[in-house]
């Protein structure tokens, strides 16, 4: 999590519950059939475990994302077919 809060540049806070999409169906299913309470009760729910932020200086960022671009357009290269290469 760290390293895509330094290639975003932003902070990232991680949820105590990781399964936040289970977590949003049940909640909505239960919801809808009038077991559980509105949003502002599913909202109160939501608790902060861990904060990132962003800890990599700007040329080692540039660094990291040029060479992903660099194997993107590798990967690219190689997925094309031998006769659309010529």
């Amino acid at each position: 999590m760290q390293f895509l809060d330094d290639m975003l540049d932003c902070p990232i806070d991680r949820p105590r519950i990781t399964e936040t999409t289970a977590f949003g169906v049940a909640w909505l299913a239960g919801y809808t059939s009038g077991l559980w309470p509105g949003i502002e009760g599913f909202s109160n729910a939501w608790q902060r475990d861990r904060r990132f932020v962003p800890a990599m200086d700007p040329e080692t960022r540039s660094a990291c994302y040029a060479a992903w671009q660099a194997s993107v357009a590798a990967t690219i290269a190689q997925s094309r077919p031998a006769s659309a290469a010529m």
